[in-house]
């Protein structure tokens, strides 16, 4: 395959590229218009850094360990949708998309740089050839899961990964539709978009997924949601415009507590469209409107931005700082994938 040697160097700041605390290294504009989506990372054996980027035609896979010259190595094709996320687990990538008959793509990374190898998997057992589509993925501590399939369910997928080329069906959440989730150990905390609400869900046993909790977020449309280092606060957005970001206590499920609010400076009718949590409790922020900013989430009940990018004007769908080059890189539907040297301080 090709490979693709894509610069694109900003060496002045203009209107369109206007940022605080955001030094943008590098720039890839759009192949022919192809919007973007989710994205997420990966580090291979030799420690070269990837940005693995959810298009309209599948996944791109750019080498950034030279982020001021970001290269496309791999092109995987799916189904055209312009919904697709993407996260990995061991040295496998696994993507979801809305196209229909688009299933879960399975991408080997483990013979990066040189190559690669994918297929598309849509189930077994029960629900073989059931798994046509679904909105979003996650794989966490050796589990795959899949949010918003269309079958059997429309809520959450848990699949064991102790062969991660084939995913085993180990249970599901059946309650409501997950528009998204996040796991850390026993927990799932849903995204419960149309029924308004962010849920707990017990996962110790993967086969019987038990609700514990619900909580209504400031825009009851919950869109994603991601958890401080310490588990004691929950960061949810929800896809509304004029919306806040909200802040959550929740270290008692009992008596669950919103802390703050927060919209973005700029533009704070454009809403946050997914909350990216660091070790270090900085919130970074995708966001409409063509907006990308940092939050200082220290104090959740005082939440204080403190930087910001203007990337266009399309949804700046995803970002992710969790390189361990401290990076962090985001996707604008319309204007392609930007990279940056963030300033926390």
């Amino acid at each position: 395959m090709r490979i693709q040697f894509i610069l694109f160097f900003i060496t002045c700041c203009t209107s369109t590229c206007a940022q605080l605390n955001l030094e943008l290294l590098a720039h890839v504009p759009n192949d022919s218009g192809v919007s973007l989506a989710g994205c997420w990372h990966y580090t291979d054996a030799q420690s070269n850094e990837y940005a693995l980027i959810g298009t309209r035609n599948g996944v791109d896979i750019y080498d950034v360990t030279v982020p001021t010259q970001p290269v496309r190595k791999f092109q995987v094709p799916s189904v055209v949708s312009n919904w697709r996320e993407v996260k990995t687990w061991s040295h496998y990538a696994y993507v979801s998309s809305e196209g229909a008959g688009s299933g879960i793509t399975i991408v080997n990374l483990g013979y990066l740089p040189d190559s690669i190898q994918w297929k598309v998997w849509t189930g077994n057992d029960s629900l073989i050839n059931k798994i046509q589509k679904s909105h979003a993925i996650g794989a966490e501590d050796g589990y795959l899961y899949i949010y918003g399939s269309t079958a059997p369910n429309n809520g959450a997928i848990i699949c064991d990964l102790s062969d991660p080329w084939n995913p085993d069906f180990e249970g599901q959440y059946q309650l409501n539709y997950l528009h998204d989730g996040f796991v850390r150990g026993d927990t799932l905390w849903g995204s419960e978009i149309y029924a308004g609400q962010f849920s707990v869900i017990d996962i110790s046993d993967k086969s019987n997924p038990t609700l514990i909790a619900t909580q209504a977020t400031p825009g009851a449309f919950n869109h994603n949601s991601g958890l401080s280092k310490d588990s004691r606060y929950l960061f949810t957005t929800d896809e509304k415009p004029s919306t806040p970001l909200g802040a959550f206590d929740v270290s008692d499920l009992d008596n669950i507590t919103l802390t703050d609010r927060y919209y973005p400076s700029q533009k704070p009718s454009a809403e946050v469209h997914n909350v990216r949590v660091t070790d270090d409790n900085y919130l970074v922020c995708p966001s409409y409107g063509g907006q990308l900013t940092i939050v200082d989430a220290s104090d959740p009940y005082n939440l204080i931005e403190i930087a910001w990018a203007n990337l266009g004007t399309s949804l700046v769908w995803d970002a992710d700082p969790y390189l361990a080059s401290g990076i962090v890189y985001a996707t604008a539907k319309s204007e392609g994938l930007f990279i940056f040297k963030p300033n926390y301080h």
